[in-house]
């Protein structure tokens, strides 16, 4: 990891927000003559590519059968998910030498990266889940390895994955040297501007508002918050035309990780966030963590609202999910004055990457293309204006 990121950032960006200590600054690049484009991805970590599509996984994770019936299962079950779920996505003698190295070999991370370098953006954007595990140096030496290229002529910024351990102090020292050292000690939340007030990128760490299982002290995980949502508040108000929010965790999960928010402490975070997007007017939030696509429009009843999209598609094993389980996403509570717009929702497990693309022209909306990656093949995966959706169009989800 000889690359300074730090340097490299420097070198992307000029003098921003001097008020915000938590404002990288504003980018140098003034994009295309009529438009800013930006590629959004997330959770491209290596590792062992076990499908949770599996049919057995899923009959093993079914929360309706309990006691002996569930272990009964469980035991019938784990050959045929060792043939259906780990088999076919074995990489021959090197998936047999990362048990023993823990270094991982990739899955589908090296088609989606060879499908971005495609085009030309102007800034690419990671939801998050880098690296297998942050603590380990070597994953974050292939990780630097892998996107040297890109890096080198497209500034990149990423908002922490839980798997980026950066609750840690080996995750942190590891990302800081492969990514960039924070703005603000220990405080992995920041914000980078485009040229004009064109648009605010704000980077949010969600590790410290969900603290899944405990990873901080509920005292410190309070306090980090509680500091993290105040600033958050404070970098929403400035006027730019476009306002992006970039986290791992989702705040309208898919139906894979659906409890990170369940405990008091952490939904009172996830309420007081969509608050903030709902109240300083947040174009869109993007996420990861779920390894699929997934947008849909979280309706404001004064006309407005904010579409939370989800593009965990980058290479990591994809989360397949049950059309019961997705339905189930919309009676999970919003608050007040938002509402899900199923007519917006579409789904996909599939593996991909998102282009985001901000007009120069006054009152032209922006608008995103998802890109789906098969091997050495594209395809458009689903293409939205990043506006109020119409609702006269009759009920449709469409998959």
């Amino acid at each position: 990891m000889s690359t300074d990121p730090n340097a490299e950032r420097r070198a992307w960006l000029k003098g921003g927000d001097r008020a915000d200590p938590h404002n990288l600054g504003i980018l140098k690049s003034p994009g295309g003559p009529d438009s800013f484009v930006v590629q959004i991805y997330g959770d491209h970590r290596r590792g062992l590519r076990m499908q949770t599509r599996s049919h057995a996984y899923r009959i093993m994770r079914y929360h309706g059968y309990t006691g002996v019936t569930r272990v009964a299962l469980g035991i019938l079950c784990a050959p045929l998910y060792v043939v259906e779920a780990i088999v076919p996505t074995l990489d021959g003698p090197r998936d047999i030498v990362t048990w023993f190295t823990h270094r991982p070999r990739g899955g589908a991370e090296d088609d989606v990266l060879e499908a971005m370098r495609v085009s030309r953006p102007s800034l690419v954007v990671s939801t998050g889940d880098l690296v297998q595990d942050g603590r380990r140096g070597v994953h974050w030496a292939d990780f630097v390895k892998s996107h040297r290229e890109l890096r080198s002529r497209v500034p990149y910024f990423a908002a922490p994955g839980n798997h980026e351990r950066i609750e840690t102090e080996v995750g942190r020292g590891n990302w800081d040297a492969a990514v960039g050292t924070p703005p603000q000690p220990d405080r992995y939340w920041q914000s980078v501007d485009l040229p004009d007030s064109l648009a605010r990128f704000v980077f949010v760490d969600a590790n410290v508002l969900t603290n899944v299982e405990g990873i901080y002290p509920d005292s410190v995980a309070e306090a980090l918050s509680q500091e993290q949502l105040a600033w958050l508040d404070r970098t929403l108000r400035p006027a730019f035309r476009f306002r992006f929010i970039v986290m791992h965790h989702t705040l309208v999960p898919a139906g894979h990780h659906t409890t990170d928010w369940d405990p008091p402490a952490s939904a009172a975070r996830r309420e007081r966030l969509l608050q903030l997007c709902r109240d300083r007017g947040v174009t869109a939030i993007f996420t990861g963590h779920e390894h699929l696509y997934q947008r849909v429009f979280l309706r404001d009843v004064n006309g407005g609202g904010v579409w939370h999209i989800t593009t965990g598609g980058g290479g990591s094993p994809l989360h397949g999910v049950s059309e019961e389980r997705r339905e189930k996403v919309l009676s999970i509570p919003l608050i007040e004055g938002l509402s899900f717009d199923p007519e917006s929702i579409k789904w996909k497990t599939t593996y991909h990457y998102c282009q985001l693309v901000l007009p120069r022209a006054a009152g032209k909306a922006a608008t995103l293309t998802a890109v789906e990656v098969d091997g050495s093949h594209t395809k458009l995966l689903d293409r939205i204006v990043l506006d109020t959706p119409e609702t006269s169009r009759p009920p449709k989800v469409s998959r």
